[in-house]
């Protein structure tokens, strides 16, 4: 089973202890998941990031009660096509990328966390000088995009 952003997870073999999955990376050797840790009544995620490598971790049926914080999602997507980035929101990622890869068949997800409806205007402010189209979509030589990744991971 393929593990995605918003996955709960047992990680190496901890069977008594879910992590649900905030983030996952790519841009490293191997992926990396940064996982957090559930509380015991399955309604707040722990804010403290735990990065573990992705084949340590095992899918698993998520809690009764789904956490209010995971509403927003906010996401970095590249497209080779155009050499364009663009940030987004949703409150479902899987679906989101779905929609994009009708449009665009090349698109990759580079990250995609929890977040607040602050993040992406910050983002957006940020790196407005960058902004190529409208809607969010960004040209980034590799300065602006190791600043994009490291103001994204970050938050």
């Amino acid at each position: 089973m393929k593990i995605q952003v918003g996955d709960y997870i047992i990680y190496n073999g901890y069977q008594n202890a879910k992590y649900y999955v905030n983030m996952i990376s790519y841009t490293g050797p191997e992926p990396i998941v940064d996982i957090r840790k559930l509380s015991r009544k399955d309604t707040k995620i722990s804010a403290q990031p735990r990065y573990r490598p992705l084949r340590f971790c095992v899918k698993t049926d998520p809690p009764n009660n789904t956490p209010e914080q995971l509403k927003n999602w906010i996401y970095l997507l590249y497209n080779p096509d155009s050499n364009e980035y663009k940030i987004g929101r949703t409150h479902n990622p899987s679906q989101r990328m779905k929609q994009y890869r009708l449009k665009y068949k090349n698109i990759k997800q580079l990250f995609c966390k929890v977040g607040v409806r602050s993040f992406e205007n910050d983002f957006i402010s940020k790196f407005s000088h960058k902004i190529s189209r409208p809607r969010e979509w960004f040209r980034f030589d590799s300065y602006d995009l190791k600043l994009a990744c490291e103001f994204f991971i970050s938050f």
